[in-house]
């Protein structure tokens, strides 16, 4: 809420006054929120050795990795409805992307963090408007390895519809 508040839109599209805070996410069909968003896989005794060494092996294991979603701080707090309320999310088919090692494969032990589902893409539409819009693609870039994040990428199919033109 206070992200959403502070936010300041301007541009053509909506005249010369700017979109403030909640307003923004009324106003469009469709709206899209990615980045790092911070959020952990915690499974109880976050930044211990124990718990690190235990997610790094359930992340490298395609089979076990799922059950690293169970332990997600951002899916805990969307499903409390406490945070990115009405906000979607695809599934999550693959390895958390956060606390990799720069420039090779594998996860970095910088004070025990977990390896985590840090870097997301979510979006939210409108009553009604969500049938017009599904995602065909939700993974990550695990070459691309320059950073101790990975991007991810999605993509989605829309039907777009005629705009509202006023005469």
């Amino acid at each position: 809420e206070e992200i959403v508040n502070g936010l300041h839109i301007a541009g053509q599209a909506h005249g010369p006054e700017r979109i403030r805070g909640e307003d923004f996410l009324h106003q469009f069909d469709h709206v899209f929120w990615f980045g790092d968003l911070n959020y952990r896989v915690d499974m109880g005794n976050h930044g211990t050795e124990k718990e690190y060494k235990k997610v790094v092996r359930m992340a490298q294991d395609e089979d076990e990795r799922y059950e690293l979603q169970d332990h997600d701080q951002l899916r805990k707090q969307i499903h409390a409805k406490s945070v990115m309320c009405d906000f979607e999310e695809g599934a999550i088919d693959f390895a958390p992307t956060y606390r990799m090692l720069k420039g090779k494969e594998g996860y970095s032990n910088k004070k025990h963090q977990n390896p985590s589902y840090c870097d997301r893409v979510l979006w939210r539409s409108l009553p009604g408007a969500a049938p017009q819009m599904y995602q065909t693609l939700y993974s990550s870039a695990p070459s691309l390895n320059q950073s101790d994040h990975r991007p991810v990428l999605a993509s989605f199919a829309m039907n777009a519809k005629e705009p509202f033109i006023a005469r």
